[in-house]
């Protein structure tokens, strides 16, 4: 989770900033795989733990899960696009031009 800052910081580094507004700083991200986590994870859950998750009960409740759990829509977040809209078309109309400011 972040602000509108953050999240087109993140955007902007990952090359996707031309939509950015002018104002982002620039920060370059390397994304990259981390090969050491899976035995790190194992260090810190230990052997038993690790092991549960690809056991025949772990399969059995996967299984259940999928067959008869109601699936549930996850979002980061919504836009109301019409709340939005109304947003511009107020800015637009005190500015009094055809472009409205940046809106988050």
């Amino acid at each position: 989770l972040g602000d509108a800052q953050t999240y087109y910081q993140v955007f902007r580094g990952l090359g996707c900033g031309t939509s950015a507004p002018a104002s982002t700083p620039e920060v370059v991200l390397n994304p990259r795989r981390l090969r050491e986590f899976p035995g790190a994870a194992t260090v810190a859950l230990g052997l038993e733990k690790v092991a549960w998750f690809g056991s025949r009960w772990a399969q059995i409740g996967n299984n259940f899960g999928r067959r008869f759990k109601r699936a549930h829509q996850w979002t980061a977040w919504e836009v109301n696009s019409d709340w939005v809209e109304e947003q511009k078309s107020t800015r637009t109309a005190s500015a009094g031009s055809k472009d409205a400011p940046w809106i988050s």
